[in-house]
């Protein structure tokens, strides 16, 4: 007996904890029955529909709020007892329609019996309008930063090209005239405008995957590492390199960047091995919650880890154009093309021992917002 009252607490204490977590969350929760009629709706969902728990319990959903695509899309999912799922799905209130259109997360989940019928459906809505306008912005000003990035970047390349023509006329003109410190400040003036055309080739690309359409298709990774590493090794013969490419690797995404943010991470291995007696880099993949983690190893010279933020903006360096040149522009256009593909990229590493650069693709979609 008092093992009994003990269980019956027990259950009160974890029903009322369970009313306490559904009263006080911001998700709309309801719960309906086969016919969809209201059985429970939470604090939540009554104040957002503008009816009170009383006028909707025991009713049928369609008759507050009639749909008949979302109809369609109940009766599915409870026929068929798989959940439903919506990311940032647009609503228009008929009755109210000075909100104009809201954006919500909403998801049915099926609630089955021990035979394995669905019995009801909890119906879950969280508003998402303040995010999707707050980032409808924020591609704005990424459209509009790329724009300008553009244009200035396009139109400094006319003086550019001037400046080392003009240096390359005095060189084959004034040469006889010109002494030693002369000819080396000329070649310093020619070599600055280079770095400086690379530096406007760089912005231009970066800019460019931010504005391109993207397309998927079925790839293999595995081949076009292949293929970058083939080409390092013919410019680069006398390298002794140790590569290893997992075999097999495929996702879907967009072919052209994909092969971008490839050649720019094992160039970047490439680069940063030079020192070594020997290269070595591994290109590889591991699932990690349901999801596939691909990796680049190498055993160049790392970097501390404190630096590890700065990787991935524009012109940020961790090492002397002298040491190991470059333009600060390879790993943001890794990152813009994994932001785009709704995945990310991120690094580990230590300094003297080698680094490793591991980056996700989201399968599923395409991600319009980059990360900053």
């Amino acid at each position: 007996m008092e093992d009994l009252i003990y269980r019956n607490e027990k259950l009160r204490e974890e029903n009322n904890i369970l009313k306490a977590l559904l009263e006080n969350t911001h998700t709309h929760l309801a719960y309906l029955d086969r016919d969809f009629n209201f059985v429970y709706i939470n604090e939540a969902y009554a104040s957002g529909s503008g009816h009170s728990k009383a006028e909707l319990v025991g009713k049928n959903h369609f008759a507050f709020f009639p749909n008949p695509e979302n109809e369609k899309l109940f009766r599915e999912c409870r026929d068929t007892a798989k959940p439903v799922r919506f990311h940032d799905k647009p609503f228009q209130y008929v009755d109210q329609p000075e909100r104009g259109v809201t954006y919500w997360d909403w998801s049915l989940i099926p609630v089955k019996d021990s035979t394995g019928t669905v019995t009801g459906l909890v119906f879950s809505l969280t508003e998402t309008t303040k995010r999707k306008k707050a980032e409808d912005r924020m591609r704005d000003a990424i459209e509009e930063l790329e724009s300008f990035s553009y244009s200035v970047s396009h139109d400094l390349r006319t003086p550019v090209q001037a400046i080392l023509g003009l240096c390359r006329i005095f060189l084959e003109d004034y040469s006889n005239i010109l002494d030693e410190s002369g000819r080396e400040i000329i070649l310093r003036i020619e070599k600055s405008g280079k770095k400086m055309n690379e530096l406007i080739d760089s912005i231009l690309s970066l800019s460019r995957i931010g504005r391109l359409a993207i397309s998927r298709e079925k790839i293999n990774l595995s081949r076009i590492a292949e293929d970058i590493v083939n080409e390092l090794k013919q410019r680069d013969p006398d390298r002794k390199a140790d590569i290893s490419i997992q075999s097999g690797m495929e996702i879907t995404a967009d072919a052209s960047l994909i092969k971008i943010a490839l050649t720019n991470l094992i160039n970047n291995s490439w680069k940063y091995t030079k020192k070594n007696s020997c290269t070595r880099i591994e290109f590889g993949s591991f699932k990690r919650d349901n999801q596939t983690v691909f990796f680049i190893k190498d055993n160049g010279v790392g970097f501390d880890m404190s630096s590890v933020k700065r990787l991935f903006i524009p012109f940020h360096r961790l090492h002397s154009d002298k040491e190991f040149p470059g333009t600060g522009i390879g790993l943001a256009t890794v990152n813009r093309i994994m932001s785009r593909h709704g995945g990310k990229v991120w690094a580990e590493a230590e300094k003297g021992k080698g680094a490793t650069f591991y980056f996700t693709i989201d399968d599923d979609g395409i991600s319009d917002i980059e990360s900053v």
